[in-house]
Formats: C-alpha cells, structure tokens, sequence
C-alpha cells in the first residue's frame, strides 16, 4: 500500500513539468440513474445545492477533470440552438440530460477542471452563449477544456457523416471522405476555439481554455488533418492552436498478445492484462505520442482504462487482482508519455459483459473498489495501510484529500462506529487529538485547520486496533 504523498512528474512537449493527472467520464444519467449524483426529493426550481456529499467525497482524491460527454448526451444529441439546451430548472430525476449550470456548479463545488463537449450540429451563437456561461459562472481558477462532438470518426455514431458530408463539400484535403470528415472535425474545432478566444480573450487560451482535438486508432487520419488543416492559413486563418490531443487506450476486450479475447474468468488475467498493457504502450500510445509531438502539443485522454468484456464481473472491482491490474497500468503505461488520464466512468456496476466503472457506485467503499483505490494510491492521494493489531483484522485507512487543509477526510474499509484520533508531527510531538463519528457516507471528517503546512502521521484506535499512516497538510 501506499503511504504519504507521491507525485509523479514528467516533461511535457515544451519541455516544463506536469504532475500526472487523473480526471474521469460521468456516464450517461439515463443509463445510470440519478442516484449515484443527487440528492432525493429536491425541488428543482429552487435547489441550490443538489449533489450527494458521498459524491464530492469520491471525487476528491482526484486531481483532473470531469468530462461531461454523457451528461449532454452528445453522441444523440441534435440540438443546434442555445435556446434548446436543457435548463437547470429542469426536473433532472427524469430529464436524460443535465443543464450546463449544474455542470459547472459540480466542478466548483469538487475544485476539479471541466471539460465540456460542444453538440454536433450547434451554431456559432450557441459556442458564444457557451463561452459565456462558464466565464462568468465557473471559478477562475478552474479550466474548461473544450472539444468539439465526440469520437466524430466512429462510424456507429450520426456525427460521423455529418462531418464527412460538411469535409467532402467544403473541399477540405484528404485521401477519401473519412479523411475529409476527420478533416472538417479539426477545421469546425478551430472555428469554435475562437469563438471562446472571442469570450476570453487571447491570454485565457492554452492557459484556462485547453483546446482538445480527440482521434482513434487509425492514427494516420489525425496526422493528415493536422498537417492540412492546422497548419494552413487557408483552413486556420486565426491560428488557433490545439492545447491537448487525446484518444482512449483501453485494456481489452481483445488479447493483442496471446490472441483470443482477454477474460475475467482466465486464472492468468493479472499477467495477461498486464502484457496487453506493455503491447498497448509500443502499438498505440507512442503512434500517437510521435504524432502529438510532430504538431506541437502533448497527449492525453478523453477515455480509457478496463474494457474486459468477457466475464467482467468475474474480475470486478472486489478482486484484488483488478487492483494489481490497475496498478501496473498506472505505473507503467500512463506516466511515461500521457498528461491526463480520463477514466471511462466514474460509476458503473460490473456485470458478465461491462466493467467501466472506476467505482461500482456511489455507495462502494474503496476497500471493494479495487479501480478506485489503485487510482488514489497512485495519485498519493490516498493513503492505505493494513491494521498492525494481532486481532486479525483486515481494515484498511485512507485520508483524502492528501494534501489536505482545513479538513482530512478518514475512510475505513471495515467499520462505521466513533473513532480517536490522534495525529503526530514528524517529530513524534503530538498535536491534535479528537474523537470522530462518521457522517452518512461513512467519512470521519477531521478538523486539522489548527495545523501548519507539513507532513504529520495519523494513528487511529478503534477498539483493539490501531491503524497509522502518513498524509500532508498544505495551505
């Protein structure tokens, strides 16, 4: 497990350094229902504050962004007007999308970055009404990445021929119509990076504005379109840049390696997944790192992460073999060339055939997300370590969000009754003591704001076991 607080750093295309970043996918609220966001009975007209406290307690040990692809249902949605998006007042226990404004408001209240996904067939007053609601509403320490549609080269979606039609008419470059289409997607993503450069201004862009073009696995298609569309004077006549490329390196549900279909059934699942890691880094993700890098800017990803399909729940997140799975992923697939990883979901139930999400639901515990829990002692953000008591308890501790401030939130794995307490300076001086209960989610809520910046050690005694830890304290 692991303790304290690890940041992993590694150069970007312009050579600075970037703390590796984790964001997740929300999945599509008709899919998924409301229950693992909001609040029950909730009078829409006037609710100010609708989100579950268990939600902004899962989305804390994160540090990247909340993509909202699903939550305006972009792969269906035909909306082409401002005036027809979904209004916050909006009864959202029933309505399949959800309004802007609660969007926003969610990425305040979780201090995360948002990325938005801008409707297929919207018109340029829509992106500037865009513009302005989050200029004037999310917080400005916050970014907004912006994409235009999504995965417009996927053939199974409408967007995909609405793109190759406009590609093919306008005349755009490219060796066929999916090379057009793609073509068209970079040329309307740039139309629609300067109607935010309009809102913002020019200094916001690259810096609270990241421009994102998303593309797939036949990677020649985004070479093309940026070296014809990109860089042409003639198609970018306001030199607009892309901040981010990004594209989705999932593990499974084929086994590149051994062939066959990689299965959550298979006894070799830990060994296979991670050989398919190891195959997807030097097939897939350096293409596209050395496409990125020809253009100018870094990589990333708008999804990824567990694709088994085949005897998912099999290896769900309870197994602890998901979790060593995950692991190695993060260790040695995402570091080494991507900035931002984007899970595919933030929630979703493991079935025979469907392991996306990174929690089960809202109401898992991290000790049965395996998912989840690799993802935070990856990030340093969660710190797990195993009872040192011969009672032959299995609980586990984790503190989030590490660094904490005012408030450092306690998890245990296996227990739900009053806790003391105790925290330590480095050396061993004891600052803080206090008896904590557990709220509805299951959340000792310490509070530290007494505490000056630096590194301290936690002991907490419950009954006849003792667990300790370390975390940061940063202000």
């Amino acid at each position: 497990m692991v303790t304290g607080t690890i940041f992993f750093f590694l150069p970007n295309m312009s050579g600075q350094t970037t703390k590796y970043r984790i964001g997740v996918t929300f999945w599509d609220i008709s899919w998924e229902g409301w229950e693992d966001f909001f609040e029950p009975n909730l009078n829409w007209s006037t609710v100010t504050d609708p989100w579950l406290p268990a939600l902004l307690s899962d989305l804390a040990p994160l540090n990247g962004e909340i993509r909202f692809m699903d939550w305006n249902e972009i792969n269906t949605n035909t909306d082409t007007q401002w005036s027809q998006r979904v209004q916050k007042t909006a009864d959202h226990y029933t309505t399949t999308r959800v309004a802007y404004e609660w969007m926003i408001d969610l990425c305040n209240r979780a201090n995360k970055d948002m990325w938005i996904c801008v409707p297929t067939y919207s018109d340029t007053a829509y992106w500037t009404q865009l513009a302005k609601l989050i200029k004037a509403n999310l917080n400005s320490n916050l970014k907004c990445y912006v994409e235009y549609s999504n995965e417009t080269w996927n053939t199974m979606f409408e967007q995909y021929n609405y793109t190759v039609t406009n590609g093919t008419a306008l005349g755009l470059p490219g060796s066929g119509s999916n090379f057009q289409g793609y073509a068209w997607s970079v040329y309307n993503s740039l139309q629609i990076f300067q109607s935010f450069q309009n809102v913002f201004g020019a200094s916001a862009m690259g810096t609270r504005i990241i421009r994102v073009c998303c593309w797939s696995g036949y990677q020649a298609v985004a070479d093309d379109a940026f070296t014809n569309v990109l860089s042409s004077s003639k198609w970018n006549p306001h030199n607009q840049k892309i901040d981010m490329g990004a594209f989705a390196p999932y593990i499974g549900p084929n086994d590149n390696v051994n062939g066959g279909t990689l299965s959550g059934a298979d006894l070799q699942i830990v060994s296979k997944f991670e050989a398919n890691v190891v195959w997807n880094y030097t097939n897939y993700i350096e293409t596209g790192v050395a496409i990125a890098q020809k253009h100018g800017f870094p990589l990333g990803t708008y999804e990824g992460g567990n694709q088994l399909d085949d005897y998912a729940g099999s290896w769900s997140s309870s197994n602890d073999s998901v979790y060593k799975g995950y692991t190695f992923m993060l260790n040695n697939l995402l570091p080494a060339k991507l900035v931002l990883f984007t899970h595919y979901c933030m929630y979703g139930a493991y079935t025979a055939g469907s392991a996306w999400g990174l929690k089960s639901s809202v109401v898992a515990t991290t000790a049965q997300d395996g998912e989840y829990r690799a993802v935070i002692d990856f990030l340093g953000t969660g710190t797990s370590i195993q009872t040192n008591e011969t009672s032959g308890s299995n609980n586990t501790l984790t503190v989030f969000p590490n660094p904490a401030n005012n408030i450092a939130n306690i998890r245990l794995s296996s227990y739900n009754g009053p806790v003391l307490v105790s925290v330590f300076d480095i050396s061993g001086k004891d600052v803080l003591a206090s008896q904590v209960y557990p709220n509805a989610q299951g959340v000792y809520q310490l509070n530290t704001s007494s505490l000056n910046s630096g590194l301290y050690i936690i002991k907490l005694i419950k009954g006849s076991d003792i667990l300790s830890g370390k975390f940061s304290i940063q202000k």
